[in-house]
């Protein structure tokens, strides 16, 4: 009698340190969990941010120069002459060392003008061709003209003579006259190296894959791909189911993260993958980590 009671005495004690030590164990499981996922949240969260005030600083300078030109009363006023001295020996030699001006002064990669009276293109070597309308190559020239953006932003390859078709971020601005016609285009380019070299720096040190996307949800900029592949984001990734809630994001100052289903557990941690949204409005592209 005494050895039963001994028994079931010691089953209730063990019973007990087992729960115990299960619940234990399952709670100190939830809390690493819940911690391993605030940590990526926030390592995820802070890189986006990174990526997106260094590509700013980095883009900033661009736009502004070609922003500068294109107010420039000189530039403006020496495309208004372009009709009636566009035959002048001096007139393409003069638009050449004013872009030649600006590409020594800044580094730039492409600096171009392009007049929108004859479609001459010119660049810092002088002029370079004529745009025509229909060649697939000029369909950012003939966008712009026909919208309302002051100014814009395409990955292409640089055509110019010399720059051996080298991927390159654009930036194109409107030159407007007095009377508020369009009379050109000005901007300037970088290759796409430099910012290749920034986002593969940030995946090396973190394990985050980093891209640029269009309003579109076409890849501008990535390590892997550019905007000249014409690659949606959304179905490299297969994250088609929010297409519609990322690029209805229009939180400039703010970001947006979302945990999505993923592949095998061994692939990713915990089979769920953290996508980091932030709006890029002020240079019309978005930065998607």
């Amino acid at each position: 009698m005494k050895n039963n009671k001994l028994f079931q005495t010691n089953l209730l004690v063990s019973s007990i340190l087992v729960v115990g030590f299960i619940l234990t164990a399952f709670f100190s499981y939830r809390a690493n969990y819940r911690a391993s996922l605030e940590n990526i949240e926030q390592v995820s969260s802070l890189t986006a941010e990174g990526i997106y005030y260094q590509l700013s600083a980095m883009l900033t300078k661009p736009v502004n120069i070609s922003l500068t030109m294109a107010h420039d009363s000189l530039l403006v006023d020496h495309l208004l002459a372009e009709e009636s001295r566009m035959d002048a020996p001096d007139f393409a030699e003069t638009t050449k060392t004013y872009l030649e001006t600006y590409q020594r002064k800044y580094g730039f990669d492409s600096v171009f003008l392009i007049s929108a009276g004859s479609g001459r293109y010119y660049n810092f070597n002088g002029l370079d061709r004529v745009m025509e309308k229909g060649d697939p190559e000029n369909e950012w020239y003939y966008e712009l003209l026909g919208n309302d953006l002051e100014y814009s932003l395409n990955v292409d390859n640089d055509q110019v003579e010399g720059a051996d078709n080298r991927i390159t971020v654009f930036v194109n601005c409107k030159v407007s006259a007095p009377d508020g016609a369009v009379i050109g285009v000005v901007g300037v380019g970088i290759q796409i190296d430099y910012l290749e070299e920034l986002l593969q720096e940030y995946e090396d040190s973190y394990g985050n894959q980093a891209s640029l996307i269009n309003q579109d949800g076409f890849i501008e900029i990535s390590t892997t791909y550019n905007g000249y592949e014409k690659k949606d984001w959304f179905g490299v990734y297969d994250q088609e189911h929010i297409r519609e809630q990322v690029l209805g994001f229009q939180e400039s100052d703010k970001s947006m993260e979302l945990w999505t289903n993923s592949g095998p557990k061994e692939e990713v941690p915990f089979g769920r993958e953290l996508w980091a949204f932030l709006n890029w409005s002020d240079l019309r592209r978005q930065t998607f980590l």
